[in-house]
């Protein structure tokens, strides 16, 4: 019987995570010599039935090889999920108890940074502006205040902008 590699050809990642690949052969593993793992120049990646990966791997080969030197090779495509969560709260309370102070934004993972966000009143007035403020700081974000004063409770709208880096 000839040696056939089982694994997904296309996967996803998302930017800036980790995952990892798994191969298994249509053979008994008392037939099966090794299974190897390497990227597109042959570096070697990893031995047996799972490789860890990266979002910067674009295509991980893996090779099979049975007991009498038969050999079957897979090439695995690993497409990068750019999709951005980012979470915000629906209130907060900048009375000074140090519990949810500030206005702040949260993400999980890439970008770590904002290039800038700006905060409108609802007549439309930018109440605050900063740059490159950090994702998931609790000692940054808005403190409620404008012209240094506490603004009243409100509805108030935030626009943000952010550069994601691929390297």
């Amino acid at each position: 019987e000839l040696i056939e590699i089982i694994t997904d050809l296309d996967v996803t990642i998302k930017y800036g995570e980790n995952g990892s690949l798994t191969a298994d052969v249509n053979i008994d593993d008392n037939l099966l010599n090794s299974i190897t793992w390497t990227d597109t120049d042959g570096n070697f990646l990893a031995e047996g039935k799972e490789v860890e990966i990266s979002a910067d791997q674009e295509i991980v080969i893996v090779t099979a090889e049975d007991i009498n030197g038969c050999t079957a090779t897979a090439t695995i495509t690993i497409n990068v999920d750019f999709e951005v969560e980012i979470f915000y709260p629906n209130v907060f309370s900048p009375n000074g108890d140090g519990t949810n102070d500030n206005f702040m934004l949260y993400n999980s993972g890439s970008p770590e940074n904002m290039n800038i966000i700006q905060i409108f009143d609802r007549a439309g007035e930018l109440i605050f502006e900063e740059t490159d403020m950090l994702f998931n700081e609790t000692q940054s974000g808005w403190n409620g205040e404008f012209n240094g004063q506490v603004v009243q409770p409100g509805v108030y709208v935030f626009i943000i902008k952010y550069t994601i880096e691929i390297t």
